[in-house]
């Protein structure tokens, strides 16, 4: 189910973005705010993550504010949905509050009341502004703040703690600042957008970076490819799909990708995953969770070190990891509140090995999952004796990177290989906290 917030009551069409299953076609109820509608949504025969995802519309009616939507079973299969999506606006009744944006051009009514009951009348005249997206923005620490490097004249920068919704209405989202810089109070990932002053437009897009703590720097950061190709049994990275070594220079769009590359040039494998742009330190992840199995053409064997930018899912199934092969090394653990992973469901290599968690060891079987994106590097005692192949369809994680190799690393190689990740996913500015 999805709030959906409006500004004003009225009749909205009901956009579902989804990709189906082989079926020929099914039909689904819509709930609104917890009344069915009579009539019912049609999903069209599609092939889940392979011929993208289609559009189902149906017309509804939305009351003023945030509004409950649920697409709910007739007893039918029901396709996986991605997202909900609604106009910005609709002409209706009148809305009450400070603010709107994302009004049609036109012209509109105001009026303001005071403590005592004085009324002020007036007209406003919204002209049609055409969307506008921003690139190459660059980050920079400067004077105790985040801040725009070389500011463009005739822009205001807006930040925010999220990236652009989705759904668009009407309401008012609050940044946490408006300037060419901000001060954070935590690490984390921020977006900025900028608005154009003389039409009131803003961006389309945000830019998302990353904030990490000073403290966590460390002096030297190795590129994994430095320890040597001949070491590396395999390596997938989010923001290298075609895998030729270098970071895209244009991303795929929000969705499936059926061939996500691994880096090494001798290597003919490729997953299928679910691509979420903007997700971390302004890259894309790997999502996995609704995405069918993927064989790899060629099996990985007699790896030692996984290193891992991911993120768990509580919806993954205990015991499992992204490859069923690796369930015994990585395999999830049944409450993560308490381990990440289980020892009576772990392989001896693991609980004879080292586990290290943002660059520092911990014991994986009395620590809490962080249930966000982090580095985790697992030494196993010795080689694996499990070939990779199949993806775990039970996993419903996200990886940013994935690297294996064919040896424990050398402590200065460790902590040089997990810094280089940090700084790439987590830090587009350190600052001390």
């Amino acid at each position: 189910s999805w709030g959906v917030e409006v500004a004003n009551s009225g009749f909205y069409p009901v956009e579902v973005i989804y990709g189906g299953i082989n079926l020929k076609g099914s039909d689904a109820l819509i709930s609104i705010n917890g009344k069915v509608e009579a009539k019912t949504m049609h999903f069209n025969q599609t092939r889940p993550l392979y011929t993208g995802w289609d559009v189902a519309t149906m017309k509804v009616y939305l009351n003023e504010g945030i509004n409950k939507v649920a697409i709910v079973s007739n007893g039918q299969s029901i396709p996986n949905i991605n997202y909900l999506r609604v106009p910005s606006s609709v002409k209706a009744k009148m809305g009450v509050g400070d603010k709107r944006i994302n009004l049609a051009p036109g012209e509109y009514g105001y009026m303001v009341t005071d403590s005592g009951n004085e009324l002020l009348e007036g007209t406003v005249t919204v002209p049609e502004v055409y969307p506008f997206e921003i690139d190459n923005l660059e980050i920079e620490y400067k004077g105790g703040a985040v801040a725009v490097v070389d500011p463009l004249p005739g822009y205001t920068y807006k930040w925010y703690t999220a990236d652009a919704r989705k759904t668009k209405g009407e309401s008012y989202e609050e940044p946490l600042a408006i300037g060419n810089s901000f001060k954070p109070n935590a690490t984390g990932n921020y977006y900025v957008a900028a608005q154009n002053n003389l039409s009131r437009a803003e961006s389309s897009n945000r830019i998302g970076f990353g904030v990490d703590d000073l403290a966590n720097k460390r002096s030297i950061a190795i590129d994994p490819s430095e320890l040597g190709y001949e070491s590396i049994k395999m390596w997938f990275d989010a923001s290298d799909i075609d895998g030729n070594g270098k970071v895209d220079e244009v991303y795929p769009q929000r969705g499936p990708v059926g061939d996500w590359k691994d880096k090494l040039r001798r290597s003919p494998n490729e997953l299928f995953m679910k691509y979420e742009p903007n997700k971390l330190n302004g890259k894309g992840v790997a999502a996995f969770d609704h995405v069918w199995v993927s064989i790899m053409k060629k099996e990985v064997k007699d790896y030692q070190t996984i290193i891992m930018v991911y993120k768990e899912s509580s919806m993954s199934f205990p015991g499992t990891s992204l490859f069923r092969g690796a369930n015994a090394w990585l395999g999830k653990s049944k409450d993560s509140d308490k381990a990440i992973f289980d020892k009576d469901n772990i392989d001896p290599k693991t609980k004879n090995g080292k586990v290290f968690l943002n660059g520092i060891q911990i014991d994986p079987f009395n620590t809490p999952n962080p249930m966000d994106f982090c580095i985790l590097t697992v030494q196993l005692e010795s080689k694996s004796n499990s070939g990779l192949a199949r993806t775990e369809g039970l996993w419903e994680g996200s990886i940013a990177e994935m690297i294996l190799l064919d040896r424990e690393l050398e402590e200065w190689e460790r902590k040089g290989v997990e810094e280089y990740l940090r700084r790439k996913w987590f830090s587009t500015v350190d600052v001390k906290f």
